[in-house]
Order: structure tokens, then C-alpha cells, then sequence
């Protein structure tokens, strides 16, 4: 097992991750754990719903929900999120190339100053 380079959504906002196409280094024929960190800011995520984080690759998709320890003052939310890790098998026939692939998120989050809470859908793209 390798790790991977981490991969962050910064939800600074919680409208949009980041546009430029993240690198990841992978080998062929070998399973990788790819760590994704979310990051909040002024934000809540909710811990009651159905929150999902996703990888789409060319060889299929990976899929993952947060896990974390509850908030201190308010446990129906996340006070502390854990890396998510995916576990990544790439076929020993692909060739040394650059392949698409996606991260994707859906995320139940409560703006903490207004309370206003809404469903986000993030897409970072990446490169492998």
C-alpha cells in the first residue's frame, strides 16, 4: 500500500472546490490510498444526513461518508472531521498517462453565524 498526495476541499463558502485539476501520482498494478480532507470554515456539517464523498476514476468509482467526532455544543453536527481514505486499485495494463478523474462530494452544511442550511454539491477535478 502507497499513499497517495492528499487531496483537499477547502469549503471556505461551501459553493465551489477548487477548479484547477489536482495531480495524483499512482502506479499500475498496485492498490493506493488516496486521503481526502474536507475543511470548514464557518460552516457545519451535518451529522444526520446522508453527506457522501466521492472519486470517479477510469477504472470506476471509489465512495466514502465523513466520519468525524461530534461537535462539542452541538452534537447533531461535526466538531471534528477525520480523513476520509479510498482505497485505489489501478490495473497493471494501464499505460503511463494522465487520466481524468473526479472528486465529488455532496454535503449537508449549516452556515453557523445565520443557521441557514443547505445541501452543496463540491466537484474538484484530478488528474491521475
Amino acid at each position: 500500500m502507497r499513499r497517495l498526495l492528499v487531496l483537499l476541499l477547502c469549503c471556505t463558502g461551501v459553493t465551489s472546490a477548487l477548479s484547477d485539476p489536482q495531480v495524483v501520482s499512482v502506479r499500475s498494478g498496485s492498490t493506493q490510498t488516496v486521503m481526502i480532507h474536507l475543511a470548514f470554515r464557518d460552516w457545519l456539517l451535518s451529522r444526520e444526513t446522508p453527506n457522501e464523498i466521492r472519486l470517479q476514476t477510469p477504472w470506476g468509482t471509489l465512495q466514502t461518508i465523513p466520519q468525524g467526532r461530534p461537535h462539542d455544543q452541538r452534537s447533531t453536527y461535526f466538531g471534528l472531521l477525520y480523513p476520509a481514505a479510498l482505497r485505489l486499485y489501478v490495473p497493471g495494463q494501464v499505460a503511463a498517462a494522465r487520466y481524468p478523474a473526479r472528486l465529488e462530494a455532496t454535503l449537508y452544511v449549516c452556515q453557523k453565524q445565520q443557521q441557514l442550511c443547505s445541501r452543496r454539491q463540491l466537484v474538484l477535478p484530478v488528474v491521475l
